[in-house]
């Protein structure tokens, strides 16, 4: 199997594996803070939002042209302004499902040339498409780690 479709698929999987942890986790707890940053349901907010907002438009852009600017994306910024602690979890875990299908929808379509793409980035500089998609892999597996390690945490204190 290529790379290409191998990454696809762990993208795809990463996203299964999500829904697993966070069905791990013990409802109640979604919302605490056991000494990270984020509490679950923070994080899931944020990897839907930079799902949304960041990593599919820059898919999107360089599937049509090479070249394309991409302005530094200040989660944290963004977290603070608009984060809602009172959206349920479900529409959160749904919007990030129906974005993530609609990108790796569009990265099965796209040819060699494509993949090759090389966009801007506002403070990293060049940033290929190959790039781009590992970095979303990345992302959500970080997440993942990070559910994984608040239920550790809050299991070690009860």
């Amino acid at each position: 199997m290529s790379y290409r479709p191998e990454l696809l698929a762990h993208i795809d999987f990463a996203g299964t594996e999500l829904d697993w942890v966070v069905e791990c986790f013990p409802a109640g707890l979604l919302h605490a803070r056991p000494g990270a940053e984020w509490s679950v349901h923070e994080a899931l907010v944020h990897l839907r939002d930079v799902e949304i907002d960041c990593y599919a438009p820059r898919i999107a852009a360089l599937a049509t042209a090479d070249g394309a600017f991409f302005a530094d994306y200040r989660g944290d910024e963004y977290h603070a302004e608009h984060y809602d602690p009172d959206e349920p979890l479900a529409s959160v875990l749904t919007s990030f499902h129906e974005a993530r299908s609609r990108s790796l929808d569009l990265l099965r379509t796209l040819g060699d040339g494509q993949w090759q793409r090389v966009g801007q980035h506002e403070t990293m500089g060049p940033m290929a498409m190959g790039y781009l998609v590992e970095q979303l892999y990345w992302h959500t597996l970080e997440h993942v780690t990070q559910v994984v390690g608040n239920r550790e945490l809050l299991a070690w204190r009860s």
